[in-house]
C-alpha cells in the first residue's frame, strides 16, 4: 500500500495534460497489485492465489516501466525516481516468494492439463509414462 501512496503523491505533480494518460495509467497499475492480492487471497484456493500474484507481479512490472517513462520525460527527478524504483523492485521481491509457498502446494492437482507442480521441477503426467523436467 506504502507503493500505492507514494505512486498517488509523485503523480500529483505531473502535468495536467498526462492526467488520462502517465497519471492515470501509474496509479491504476500501482492499485492493481494490493488489489490483485487481496482477492486472490480472498478466494481461499492455492491456484487462484498463486494466478493473482502472477497478475499483480505483471502490474508491479508495469509500474517499472512507467517510472523510467516518467523519468525520462522528466516528470520525476532521479532522486524520487529512485526512491520509487526501489519501493517497486521490493513489492516485486515479496511477491515473487509469496507465490513460491503456494505454488509448492499445488502438488496433486493437474486441472486437466497433464501438469503438475512439484517444488522445484514441473512433472509432465501421462497415461504410459511420467518424466521430471526443470523449468
Amino acid at each position: 500500500m506504502v507503493l500505492v501512496e507514494d505512486i498517488y503523491r509523485a503523480t500529483a505533480g505531473f502535468p495536467g495534460d498526462e492526467r488520462f494518460g502517465l497519471t492515470a495509467q501509474l496509479r491504476r497499475a500501482s492499485v492493481s497489485i494490493p488489489s490483485n492480492i487481496g482477492e486472490g487471497k480472498r478466494r481461499g484456493r492455492d491456484g487462484v492465489f498463486v494466478h493473482h500474484l502472477a497478475i499483480a507481479l505483471g502490474s508491479q512490472g508495469e509500474v517499472e516501466v512507467q517510472l523510467e517513462i516518467a523519468r525520462r520525460l522528466g516528470y520525476l527527478s532521479e532522486k524520487d525516481h529512485a526512491a520509487l524504483a526501489r519501493r517497486a523492485e521490493e513489492v516485486g521481491r515479496m511477491l515473487n516468494g509469496h507465490a513460491v509457498t503456494p505454488l509448492l502446494r499445488l502438488t496433486t492437482s493437474t486441472c486437466g492439463t497433464g501438469l503438475r507442480w512439484s517444488s522445484p521441477r514441473l512433472i509432465t503426467t501421462s497415461p504410459s509414462k511420467s518424466r521430471i523436467t526443470t523449468p
